[in-house]
């Protein structure tokens, strides 16, 4: 079971939620123990409130039409225990999730107690099953998001022997760690996490692009560590076809009138590349480009030989010099 005092608070971007949404799940002690009915209360930087809503059947209360970029706080008071989340900015696309846990007896001041990382045991870190790409268009590029759980499956934070790194695949462009990742920096095109690792999932974000200018892309991402995967989600136009390695089952959905494919796979091996081909996709030749350029190439050059040339015919040419 996941260590809850280390999600208490913590949000978690959601790029499959609805853009400018937020989600603030309430539970009591454990894993799925949720609290209904419960009013949570949305507040901005400047201790202003936004909005309050009661929690579902699940535990939720939803916020929607939040404004991107700006840092929101969400606060419950469950049984007399005030539980307030950490600061959260809300992103650009999609939506966050935070998570809120009442009685989980915080040290005195509302620290927990401090815990000594021990050295990781043989297989205690998993991909966990929140696991996911996401695969979007973007004009001869598609774009790719890495969205991995590293779960530590015992009941305390664990130290690394060695680095768990990510490595996108050969013609990756423009990687970057995004926000909402933890513990993760990029070190050249790699993604690398050093450690500790918390009880429970780690999450670790990436995100980079791979040319699509033929129509077709192959995508072979490899995982450090193996464990089940629960998605590859990859907007559909017009012609796309999408060939997942691995696949088990897939189903259409749609998302603000964009329609997906979501594949489910089988388990990840660990190094063993996910293997993702799409073809289909609207291709932009490179033809035009490299006439344009040729054409403004030419116009260089005539302008040089044809301005030397009226040179010489007006006699301003510099006369040629004397042995």
């Amino acid at each position: 079971m996941p260590d809850l005092s280390q999600m208490n608070g913590r949000s978690l971007p959601a790029p499959d939620a609805p853009a400018g949404s937020a989600t603030v799940r309430v539970m009591r002690q454990t894993l799925g123990n949720n609290v209904v009915g419960q009013e949570v209360t949305l507040t901005d930087a400047g201790g202003a409130t936004i909005g309050t809503r009661k929690t579902d059947d699940a535990g939720r209360a939803t916020f929607d039409g939040l404004r991107p970029g700006t840092e929101y706080t969400a606060v419950a008071v469950v049984s007399g225990e005030r539980l307030v989340s950490q600061p959260f900015t809300q992103p650009g696309s999609g939506g966050v999730r935070v998570v809120l846990v009442a009685g989980l007896g915080a040290a005195p001041g509302g620290a927990a107690p401090a815990v000594a990382a021990r050295p990781a045991p043989a297989g205690s870190i998993t991909l966990g099953t929140q696991s996911r790409m996401i695969v979007e268009q973007a004009d001869e590029f598609v774009e790719v998001f890495v969205l991995a759980d590293l779960v530590n499956t015992t009941d305390g934070p664990v130290s690394l022997p060695s680095p768990i790194v990510f490595t996108p695949p050969a013609g990756a462009l423009g990687t970057a760690v995004l926000e909402g990742s933890t513990g993760a920096t990029l070190d050249g095109s790699r993604i690398v996490v050093k450690g500790p690792l918390a009880s429970g999932p780690t999450s670790i974000q990436f995100g980079y692009r791979l040319s699509s200018e033929t129509g077709r892309v192959s995508i072979a991402q490899a995982y450090p560590v193996g464990g089940p995967m629960t998605s590859v989600i990859v907007r559909r136009q017009g012609a796309t076809a999408i060939t997942v390695g691995g696949e088990r089952q897939r189903r259409d959905s749609q998302l603000e009138g964009r329609d997906y494919v979501i594949v489910s796979t089988a388990a990840i091996q660990p190094a063993t590349p996910l293997e993702v081909t799409i073809t289909g996709l609207p291709a932009r030749p490179r033809w035009p480009v490299r006439v344009a350029l040729s054409l403004a190439a030419l116009i260089v050059l005539a302008g040089v030989v044809f301005g030397r040339a009226r040179a010489d015919d007006d006699g301003t040419a510099p006369a040629p010099a004397r042995s």
